[in-house]
């Protein structure tokens, strides 16, 4: 069964509460980086709307406008809000596996997550 954060802290170590604040300063990290990427890539959806209402939805030409003239820029703009992004998720992902390690694998936050980070099912116990 999950156990929450303010359980888990009554009777958490002093490391299991410094990986707790570590874990929150990446997501905290995570979050902000999420909303830069997502305002970097806010004009690129707006362009490919109004292409496709201008052109047309279906039309051979919104395909090529959004692919060439819109998603290339953007692929090349984007990486390295991209990147960022995938840095922070890596070390939050070292950070679920060392949380498992130290015996934190009953904590709510990281069953939830664990996969989503790690990229694997979380261990058995």
């Amino acid at each position: 069964m999950a156990i929450t954060i303010e359980d888990f802290l009554k009777s958490a170590t002093e490391e299991q509460k410094a990986l707790i604040d570590e874990i929150k300063e990446f997501a905290e990290e995570e979050c902000t980086a999420t909303n830069l990427y997502n305002q970097a890539l806010a004009p690129f959806r707006e362009r490919i709307e109004y292409e496709k209402r201008f052109w047309g939805e279906d039309s051979q030409i919104t395909g090529l406008i959004i692919d060439q003239e819109i998603l290339e820029p953007a692929r090349t703009i984007l990486r390295p809000y991209k990147n960022r992004l995938g840095g922070i998720r890596k070390r939050i992902g070292f950070c679920m596996e060392r949380a498992i390690k130290i015996g934190m694998g009953d904590l709510g936050i990281i069953q939830r997550h664990y996969q989503s980070y790690v990229g694997k099912p979380l261990p058995a116990n």
